[in-house]
């Protein structure tokens, strides 16, 4: 415990000291020596409460452990903190301090002594009502001598982190596409070699195309089988969120980022390939895990290449436009954009502008989840069930 190592007076001792000053000074004022040895004797404490802290030789160690080290807005976290006792003699008495964010808030925990080897345990739930990169820590070991006028503070564990994802929502399967983009891992019971669209069988599931269902599988194994298509099983789907600040205030842009990271676990669960495009012409890709971890820390920027990354969507696929509401730019690139592949659009203030060949999800007025849901029973082909929103 000899990192960052830091002493100084606690409110105590400072009032102590400023009582000492006191009698020194009126000592000298009206000529009285027991004022003068009061305000010495004050000193003499303070100055052996300064060695008692020095020589206190207390040698701990710590360890953390953040669980999970990503969760989501609204979701529990725990850490769990461990001291262990390394000298050779008991602790005294210590205070420790686990800080958390931007040193604002703190855990804080009364240690009695340990003897020499001895462990203890503590944890504690971190609020998680806001997304981002959080630091827990640094771990601080706080000893005060036995009259509290001396506070020594030691740094006994560096900081880990925590990243806080957006909420993400339950949300109905888009109807785009026909049924479900592929196999889970172990569901796929043949290879069918019917040509080369038909890919694999597999158990069906709330909301696939009842046109793909295998009758004869269906009949030898007594449950609903759907054909794969190799079709299906490589669609895409692209989400475009638009972070220009001009667009948002503070709350329309938290409800843009959660409906971004609700379509993109939605889409990642029914095994489409989802890539997520920003208006400043960032592209991430690689799966869910990147995708939601950006969206953990993704903040209103520019600069402006809403148009470019729109004009650049050459690529047949689902696109799902996030917006704050419809410009004349968007709705123009709707009509184009739909050539390619379906095009949804969700906009957190009613839209302004009409925006033919689309879908509309008009956020303005309903929870996400909600005027999502509302929509998707309104377009043609809706068979969606929900789907829990947990990882």
């Amino acid at each position: 415990m000899d990192v960052d190592d830091a002493s100084g007076l606690t409110r105590r001792g400072w009032s102590l000291f400023g009582a000492a000053i006191g009698l020194l000074i009126g000592s000298r004022l009206l000529g009285t020596v027991e004022l003068a040895m009061l305000g010495f004797a004050a000193m003499a404490l303070l100055a052996s409460s300064f060695v008692w802290t020095l020589r206190a030789g207390v040698r701990i160690g710590a360890g953390r452990s953040i669980q999970p080290q990503r969760t989501m807005v609204g979701e529990e976290a725990r850490v769990d903190l461990s001291v262990v006792n390394r000298g050779a003699r008991r602790t005294p008495i210590l205070a420790v301090a686990d800080v958390f964010g931007d040193g604002a808030r703190a855990a804080r925990f009364v240690l009695p002594p340990l003897p020499a080897g001895e462990r203890a345990l503590a944890a504690y739930r971190v609020p998680t009502n806001r997304r981002g990169r959080f630091a827990v820590g640094p771990l601080m070991a706080i000893v005060t001598d036995p009259f509290g006028l001396v506070r020594r503070r030691s740094r006994v564990l560096e900081s880990d982190e925590l990243l806080v994802r957006p909420r993400v929502h339950s949300i109905s399967a888009p109807p785009l596409g026909g049924g479900r983009s592929s196999t889970r891992p172990g569901d796929a019971r043949s290879l069918v070699g019917d040509g080369d669209e038909f890919l694999a069988l597999r158990e069906y599931e709330v909301g696939d195309d009842l046109r793909q269902v295998h009758w004869r599988s269906t009949a030898r194994l007594d449950q609903l089988m759907i054909r794969q298509n190799e079709a299906h099983r490589q669609a895409r789907a692209i989400v475009y969120l638009d972070v220009r600040p001009d667009r948002y205030d503070g709350a329309s842009f938290e409800l843009a980022v959660e409906a971004a990271a609700s379509v993109v676990f939605r889409l990642a669960r029914m095994r489409r390939h989802v890539e997520l495009v920003l208006s400043t012409g960032e592209e991430i890709g690689g799966g869910v895990d990147p995708l939601l971890d950006r969206l953990a820390v993704i903040e209103p920027h520019r600069p402006d290449h809403a148009a470019g990354v729109l004009a650049r969507r050459r690529r047949r696929a689902l696109m799902i436009a996030i917006v704050a509401a419809v410009d004349h730019e968007l709705a123009t690139r709707t009509v184009e954009l739909a050539t390619r592949g379906p095009v949804v659009v969700v906009t957190t203030r009613a839209p302004g502008v009409a925006i033919p060949s689309s879908r509309l999800v008009d956020a303005s007025h309903l929870p996400f989840a909600d005027a999502w849901d509302a929509a998707v029973m309104t377009w043609p082909t809706a068979r969606s069930s929900r789907l829990p929103a947990r990882h």
